[in-house]
């Protein structure tokens, strides 16, 4: 009988750190969002929610104010989630 091989200490590190869109931006998380743009709007979608158009003004001045936020870093401001109200502002 063949006896399996315990985790390395690099892959134990590896299972307990943050998942790897935890370290994401709000502009990062958009961008991978970002299913495309046309006519003075843009096509979003979370891969959770049907997709949904935001003027791409309205979207610009989002990001340019939140963008550079980390999700949890706007929850604690705002005491909400930076999705809803990203949402808010489709068309």
């Amino acid at each position: 009988m063949m006896k399996l091989a315990s985790k390395s200490e690099n892959q134990q590190l590896e299972a307990s750190g943050p998942r790897p869109s935890d370290d994401l931006t709000i502009a990062d998380h958009l961008r991978l969002w970002l299913q495309s743009c046309m006519e003075g709007e843009s096509v979003y979608s979370d891969g959770e929610h049907e997709a949904f158009r935001v003027p791409e003004h309205k979207a610009a001045a989002f990001i340019e104010e939140f963008g550079p936020l980390h999700p949890g870093d706007y929850q604690a401001e705002h005491k909400r989630d930076w999705r809803d109200d990203f949402r808010a502002l489709a068309a």
